[in-house]
């Protein structure tokens, strides 16, 4: 079984019961806890989040960590980017990327509250129910200039919008790995992430990447970033490369192995 999204963080933006928090954190985790332990092998993509199912009185047969494997044959750097600059007005200027779904949990509002400290533009990639409230924000701090909406990106051309930016950026502390912080990695991209759960585990501050708490140090973040040295973006690189789909591979046939062998051993018993 995977494990990659953290249900009690997420069903209180999107369950369609309203319960007070607590409760519904109480009742989610219950539930969890008598999945868990029927499974022979549970996957989770960084180790973070399998000693948090841990810590939350989760006991699991196996627990293994297993990324998310990134195409870096389809995610690399020197794509040529050119028309996605000019298609967006961005010729000329530094550019921060947003990548990803425009939900609350993601907390893109601390980005672009902090852009009003940095001289460049957010180019933000994606839709989602937050994005009428993140543009009304826009709006509210006189920050059109600085704030461009590309909306939706189908796969084939994220590519293209990675490498048109020069550094990405995300303040979601919901990432159970950040799949799209990878993918900037892999295209060679400097990035500047909220220093919690899975960013604090890939994230090396000032070695592969920089990592932020709050608005303030989410514009020093960027402008780290922005001017990163060859070292930070060849570990970025690197680090990138580690969580290859090659690798995930590797560590699924572990993962499918073991479950084989604890299953044997439980049904000879």
């Amino acid at each position: 079984m995977t494990f990659h999204t953290m249900v009690d963080d997420a069903a209180k933006y999107y369950s369609p019961v309203k319960l007070p928090p607590e409760t519904m954190e109480k009742l989610i985790w219950k539930y969890l806890r008598q999945v868990l332990k029927r499974i022979d092998v549970v996957v989770t993509p960084t180790a973070c989040i399998g000693a948090e199912l841990e810590s939350r009185g989760a006991v699991c047969r196996n627990l293994m960590t297993v990324p998310t494997g990134t195409d870096t044959a389809h995610f690399h750097p020197g794509i040529p980017a050119d028309s996605v600059r000019e298609r967006h007005g961005l010729v000329g200027r530094r550019v921060a990327i947003h990548v990803g779904r425009i939900s609350y949990e993601k907390e893109l509002d601390m980005v672009v509250r902090a852009m009003a400290r940095v001289d460049a533009v957010l180019l933000v990639a994606g839709r989602g129910p937050a994005k009428d409230d993140i543009e009304a924000l826009v709006d509210e701090l006189g920050l059109r200039d600085k704030v461009v909406f590309a909306g939706f990106v189908p796969d084939e051309e994220l590519p293209v919008y990675y490498n048109a930016a020069d550094i990405a950026v995300s303040a979601s502390k919901f990432e159970t790995q950040g799949l799209s912080i990878l993918e900037a990695m892999a295209s060679g991209k400097p990035v500047a992430c909220r220093n919690g759960r899975a960013f604090a585990e890939i994230i090396r501050d000032g070695e592969n990447g920089y990592l932020f708490d709050d608005e303030e140090g989410c514009a020093a973040a960027m402008e780290k970033a922005f001017s990163a040295p060859e070292g930070v973006r060849e570990a970025s690189l690197a680090t990138a490369l580690a969580n290859s789909r090659e690798r995930s591979a590797e560590l699924y046939v572990e993962a499918y192995e073991l479950a084989r062998k604890t299953r044997a051993e439980r049904s000879s018993r």
